[in-house]
C-alpha cells in the first residue's frame, strides 16, 4: 500500500512538471511571435520598422524598442500603442510582468 502511494505521489509530481513546462513553453512562442510581429505593426503605424530586443528574465519580459526616435512621437504614447498590441493579440502574456523600454 505504500509503495503505491508513493508511486502516485511520483506521477502527481511528474504531471504537475509536465504542465508547468508547458506553460512555460507557451509563453515563450507567444513573446517569440511578439519579437518577430511587433516591428511590423509599429512600421504599419508609423511608417519607421525599428528594431525590438526582448530579454527574457524568470518573472519578467525587458522589451527594448530601438531606432524609433526619429518618428515624432512620445515615448508615453508608444508605450501605450505597443501595451494595447500585446493585450488585443497576446492576452496570455501578463502586461504587468512586461517592461518596455524606448532607446
Amino acid at each position: 500500500m505504500k509503495k503505491a502511494i508513493v508511486k502516485y505521489f511520483y506521477i502527481l509530481v511528474f504531471i504537475t512538471a509536465l504542465i508547468f513546462i508547458q506553460k512555460l513553453y507557451r509563453k515563450y512562442i507567444l513573446i517569440l511571435r511578439l519579437e518577430q510581429n511587433l516591428p511590423k505593426y509599429l512600421e504599419n503605424i508609423y511608417g519607421i520598422k525599428p528594431q525590438v530586443n526582448i530579454v527574457i528574465l524568470f518573472n519578467q519580459v525587458i522589451l527594448e524598442v530601438i531606432d524609433i526616435v526619429s518618428a515624432k512621437v512620445s515615448e508615453e504614447e508608444l508605450i501605450e500603442v505597443i501595451k494595447k498590441h500585446i493585450t488585443e493579440f497576446y492576452p496570455l502574456l501578463n502586461i504587468n510582468r512586461i517592461s518596455i523600454e524606448v532607446k
